[in-house]
């Protein structure tokens, strides 16, 4: 007696469609409470975007100018020589923290050491964090 092998012809189940996948991503009832954590984060980061963008650009263009003397430039200057220090910091931390554009860090620090200082400060903390 011979014994044949069949076999089973399953029917693969189709991949859901992308905007059921996006549904199901954003359904907070199945969401671990970490992963909703990050999913509001995220959100409300690029609300902040958003809002600074239309903000900037149809409101208040001096904003960001603004808003960099006063929270990069003022406080590196303020503590003197351990405002190099400071930068060290602030660069390590552009490095590890991926929305800080290391543009805007690398010419506060051209504005406050000049522009051979301060490249080599920021060579310097970026080599150091890497």
């Amino acid at each position: 007696m011979k014994m044949e092998h069949q076999s089973e012809n399953k029917i693969p189940e189709k991949e859901p469609n992308l905007i059921q996948r996006i549904k199901d991503s954003l359904n907070f009832k199945k969401m671990s409470v970490g992963k909703a954590i990050y999913t509001i984060a995220f959100l409300a980061i690029v609300a902040i975007m958003v809002f600074l963008y239309i903000y900037t650009y149809l409101i208040d263009e001096t904003l960001l100018t603004r808003i960099i003397i006063l929270l990069f430039v003022i406080p590196v200057i303020s503590i003197g020589i351990w405002g190099i220090v400071l930068y060290f910091g602030i660069m390590m931390l552009q490095c590890i923290i991926a929305p800080i554009p290391s543009e805007l860090v690398q010419v506060v620090g051209g504005l406050i050491f000049g522009v051979y200082w301060g490249s080599l400060f920021a060579l310097i903390g970026i080599m150091i964090t890497s």
